[in-house]
């Protein structure tokens, strides 16, 4: 027989019971975030539940060597008195923590709240004045307005008067968000008005330190940053203009790409591929890539239309300049194959993929490669295997690289590249001093015969 249970206990356990079901739905963790440092290091929380997980800083720092791991509060030891006050702000922090989610989760009805909203209330009033900061951001309330301009298509590219590239959007975006988290970081909103070397130093030294990116993905940021700056300026929005300053530069690093020789470009042609023919295709695009020197966003879809004669005329996707393409007999043939209407590629991502698959059955490809990067302020130096390198880009520069190898006039090429200077051009190509040598000697050759 059941015991009997009186009414007041009822009442008593039911909440006792509810709160340890929310319990095991939502769990509260706090970490440091540098907890190998010799220095007080902020401390930050992760809420997780149903699967989803909110990362928030609470408005603590701490010396590692007093911190418990396992239990995650302060060790109680008398070389930290101030012990016992820490622990309970964090236990004051995590109750209410836990008393937002379960209104939140209330207010939802059968959905749990989502990330954002949970993140956006628990900072609100965990951080009052940075939240009240953050409203008054009006550099990021521009760039914000930048992006939605440009993906509505109301902002175009001013040089050409055509829409701008999906990718050079994904690129603002990528930035933003970094520049968002970083005031986050912070405590304070970017202003116009306090845009200068010091925020210029603070900045990248974030960027290399504590996001750990290259020197271009770097340079990226500030070229983008300024970017921004001068459209603000130039619409009479901005008045600061400290960024111009010749030392808030943007840092840029000779980068370690691959292309393609002419040899392999042939080894790649004779692979039989009649067994996998999406491979097939997508070869056949990156060879007709490799002789044209197209973007991957122009030879994806290169319409019948386009093809004239001995030329190819297409509108470039990322300029909106025309440009004429002589056919070359490759390119030619690859028509032919496919009846005057050559195959559509796939997502840049997945042709990415399968080229690798298909430069690795080719020997010469598991060639080792090294390259030499700066990644978070620190020189390293990593090996590849060629055909890891591979990519819908690959084919545009080994365009370049082979056409300038063969002695076509630079502004020839350049005309089909579509760069502006013959100093970004040279960039560009990759040529090894083997090549150059070979350049030089060939020369010589030439004037002895002449």
């Amino acid at each position: 027989m059941s015991p009997v249970v009186s009414p007041l206990a009822r009442i008593w356990n039911f909440p006792r019971v509810q709160l340890k079901f929310a319990r095991h739905r939502m769990r509260i963790n706090f970490y440091l975030k540098e907890p190998k440092s010799k220095k007080p290091t902020p401390v930050f929380c992760k809420i997780c539940y149903h699967g989803i997980s909110v990362k928030i800083y609470v408005s603590e720092s701490i010396k590692p060597m007093f911190w418990n791991k396992k239990k995650q509060r302060a060790i109680e030891n008398r070389s930290f008195p101030e012990y016992p006050e820490f622990n309970q702000r964090l236990n004051v922090v995590e109750n209410f923590m836990r008393a937002e989610y379960r209104r939140l989760e209330l207010e939802a009805g059968v959905n749990p709240p989502s990330a954002t909203t949970l993140k956006k209330v628990i900072d609100h009033k965990l951080h009052p004045q940075k939240a009240k900061s953050l409203e008054k951001g009006d550099f990021m309330r521009f760039f914000k307005k930048i992006i939605d301009d440009t993906n509505a298509g109301v902002r175009m590219n001013h040089r050409t008067g055509h829409a701008i590239d999906p990718q050079t959007v994904k690129s603002y975006v990528t930035v933003f968000n970094n520049l968002t988290n970083y005031e986050r970081l912070k405590g304070k909103a970017i202003s116009f008005s306090e845009i200068d070397l010091n925020f210029y130093n603070d900045i990248t030294q974030w960027l290399i330190k504590d996001l750990n990116l290259s020197n271009n993905s770097v340079g990226k940021h500030i070229q983008i940053i300024k970017l921004m700056l001068n459209e603000a300026t130039e619409l009479g929005v901005n008045s600061n203009l400290k960024y111009k300053n010749k030392r808030f530069m943007v840092i840029k690093e000779q980068t370690d790409a691959i292309y393609l020789t002419e040899s392999e470009i042939e080894k790649l042609l004779a692979l039989d591929l009649r067994q996998y023919p999406k491979l097939e295709k997508t070869r056949d695009l990156f060879i007709v890539g490799c002789k044209t020197g197209l973007r991957f966003s122009d030879f994806k879809q290169i319409l019948p239309s386009e093809i004239k004669g001995s030329y190819l005329t297409i509108r470039q996707a990322k300029t909106g300049d025309p440009v004429t393409i002589p056919i070359h007999p490759v390119v030619n043939s690859l028509i032919l194959k496919y009846n005057g209407t050559l195959p559509k590629a796939k997502v840049n991502q997945v042709v990415n993929r399968e080229l690798k698959l298909i430069a690795k059955m080719i020997p010469d490809f598991h060639e080792e490669i090294e390259f030499t990067t700066t990644k978070g302020g620190k020189k390293r130096i990593d090996a590849y295997k060629k055909y890891e390198l591979i990519s819908t880009h690959t084919c545009r520069r080994s365009f370049c690289s082979n056409e300038y190898l063969a002695g076509t006039p630079a502004l020839s090429i350049m005309a089909i590249s579509g760069h502006k200077t013959e100093r970004a051009f040279l960039r560009y190509i990759k040529i090894k001093s083997i090549d150059h040598a070979e350049i030089i000697k060939n020369k010589w050759e030439d004037k002895r015969r002449a």
